[in-house]
């Protein structure tokens, strides 16, 4: 028997030390089956019964500002020259892809001085995020002292607890609350004396006054509003999922409905301290367990 090649010898340890191939098993059935079990949802309906104003910025420095107000440590390192690029997932990251998304979202002006604020949009209609539901159940909570009780005691609990989701909302949508008149989604654009403006009910003006660097000042704030009128109302629709937990953090039933009823005259939009934004609920059901279909 003629002696083996050497190259014949490695192939044949490799196979010997091959790892057996894994076989995959897909856990996306458990997984939305446990996401069923994991919150209780209600089905909410509201209709405004006053201007709902829009406060995102319009004009484009205007809006950075907005956005980058929020980074004040990475603005401090820029200011001294000592800025580095956002690392990846990073909440800077994460602000200037928002800015980026933002920038496509709304109507920017072209006026530089301008203190206009208006909603943001996609080519379905004008929209408030979850977030903005998110931080009214908020107050709502740390008013009623949800967020101060053990064993967590944070103004946080709410942010994990509970969620705020378009009507009917399934992965992979995204999470936009649209206006609705007469239970339809507001066209972004009307055509006005041959042109394409926005497609909102007004402008608000009003003067302000502000403490600055140089001192008080007035000035003018515009707001592009929405408000029901005899051609219809203005409503939203949305659902709130609330975490089944053990810990005495979620709030209760009883707890939501009252956080709800608070909710109503603290209102949602821009300029709430001016009786902006208040609602009615017109509907609210219980609609049980998540269902992935």
């Amino acid at each position: 028997m003629p002696p083996r090649k050497k190259t014949q010898i490695v192939e044949e340890n490799n196979k010997e030390k091959a790892p057996k191939e894994i076989k995959r098993v897909s856990l996306l059935k458990e997984l939305n089956e446990n996401r069923a079990k994991m919150y209780e949802r209600y089905r909410a309906v509201i209709e405004f019964r006053e201007k709902v104003l829009g406060g995102t910025p319009l004009n484009e420095k205007l809006l950075e500002g907005f956005l980058l107000s929020r980074l004040s440590k990475w603005m401090e390192q820029i200011s001294r020259g000592k800025a580095t690029p956002p690392k990846e997932g990073s909440p800077e990251e994460k602000t200037m892809m928002q800015l980026e998304e933002m920038k496509h979202q709304v109507d920017l002006e072209k006026e530089e001085d301008t203190s206009s604020c208006g909603f943001m949009r996609d080519d379905t209609g004008f929209y408030f995020q979850p977030r903005i539901f998110k931080a009214m159940l908020k107050i709502a909570g740390n008013g009623l002292g949800i967020t101060r009780r053990p064993p967590m005691g944070a103004k946080q609990d709410l942010q994990h607890f509970i969620h705020v989701k378009p009507e009917n909302w399934k992965p992979p949508m995204k999470e936009r609350i649209y206006f609705l008149r007469n239970d339809k989604p507001i066209s972004p654009k009307r055509v006005e004396d041959g042109e394409e403006v926005p497609n909102v009910d007004g402008r608000l003006q009003r003067p302000i006054h502000v403490d600055g660097p140089q001192g008080p000042r007035s000035a003018i704030v515009q707001n592009d509003f929405f408000e029901s009128t005899d051609d219809g109302p203005i409503r939203m629709k949305f659902e709130i999922w609330i975490l089944k937990t053990r810990l005495n953090t979620a709030p209760s039933r009883e707890e939501l409905l009252t956080m709800l009823c608070i909710g109503e005259d603290e209102g949602v939009g821009a300029s709430r301290s001016q009786d902006f934004g208040k609602f009615n609920f017109v509907e609210f059901d219980y609609l049980g367990e998540f269902k992935e279909e």
